[in-house]
């Protein structure tokens, strides 16, 4: 049982929590398929080869068959990061409800921070685009020397930042790493369905509680 009283902050995964990116994301790594000569995959399956990281994206994506070796797999990772340099601006835009959320919860004093497994330069370039009116106390992306999701670390070095305790912080993704992420850190752990990957998920992977639209954090969960 989350403590209300208690929280004083809001920690987001952004990728299907925060943001819908995923056209811009399988087009990019579509580009990069095709001109290395592999086969483009649909949008659809890329709801399951997100989440965990550009490397595990790469490796996700490639035929079974293929021996994913040092050098080609530095060499994909590297085209990825220009390909959506290119076009991570296309079709990303914030899911309905989320800026009234994310404005609502600032206006309650509330701390609000992301961490994310994208890149750390991807990560804030895409919430300083999408939302450039919200003020994010943290923003954080895959740093080198920092283990990704679900590794607690990150999350445990923004806790440290904000000078909170686990019990403090309400952390909210849409993934299986997200609702690890959380409960390994030992947050009250919310998982949203509009995002890439469903209920069921969110539920067998521990989360403390599930939600079909933002408002429902605001108003059912914090009740602010």
């Amino acid at each position: 049982m989350m403590n209300k009283a208690k929280t004083m902050a809001a920690l987001f995964d952004l990728d299907g929590t925060l943001v819908d990116s995923l056209q811009d994301i399988a087009a990019s790594m579509n580009e990069v398929l095709v001109n290395r000569g592999f086969s483009p995959h649909p949008v659809e399956p890329y709801r399951v080869f997100v989440g965990d990281g550009m490397d595990m994206l790469v490796r996700r994506v490639l035929p079974k068959e293929v021996d994913v070796s040092s050098s080609l797999l530095r060499d994909m990772i590297q085209d990825m990061k220009l390909a959506y340099a290119r076009h991570w601006r296309e079709h990303a835009f914030a899911y309905e409800g989320i800026k009234e959320l994310l404005v609502s919860l600032g206006e309650q004093g509330y701390l609000l921070g992301v961490l994310s497994n994208k890149p750390e330069a991807f990560t804030r370039e895409m919430v300083s685009y999408v939302f450039p009116d919200i003020n994010f106390n943290i923003v954080r992306g895959a740093r080198t020397q920092v283990p990704i999701k679900p590794d607690p670390a990150g999350a445990h070095a923004i806790l440290k930042e904000w000078g909170l305790e686990p019990e403090q912080v309400l952390y909210v993704g849409d993934t299986n790493t997200d609702m690890q992420t959380g409960k390994n850190t030992g947050m009250y752990t919310v998982g949203v369905t509009w995002g890439f990957r469903d209920r069921e998920e969110l539920e067998s992977n521990g989360a403390d509680d599930v939600v079909d639209h933002p408002q429902e954090i605001s108003d059912r969960i914090l009740g602010v």
